[in-house]
């Protein structure tokens, strides 16, 4: 029996690229000395096709119906 992977995928950045992608998009986090790692919010962020934010789902949980619809709203708004 192999053992579970993952719930996500985790990318690394090591020249600043992670950094310059949360201030475009308004994704603000700090790093916490005390605990050794960065602290932040737990978001979705759902872009159109040209890159610009449609839509900000807050939380570690998503209702699948809620995810859909911004989907389908990001993907419409590139149409117009």
């Amino acid at each position: 029996m192999s053992a579970p992977r993952p719930a996500g995928t985790f990318l690394t950045d090591k020249d600043g690229n992670a950094k310059r992608l949360a201030e475009l998009i308004g994704f603000h986090y700090r790093y916490d000395e005390r605990q050794e790692q960065y602290a932040h919010s737990a978001a979705i962020f759902v872009l159109t096709p040209e890159g610009r934010v449609s839509r900000y789902l807050y939380g570690a949980r998503y209702r699948s119906r809620d995810l859909r619809f911004a989907l389908a709203e990001a993907s419409e708004t590139g149409q117009r």
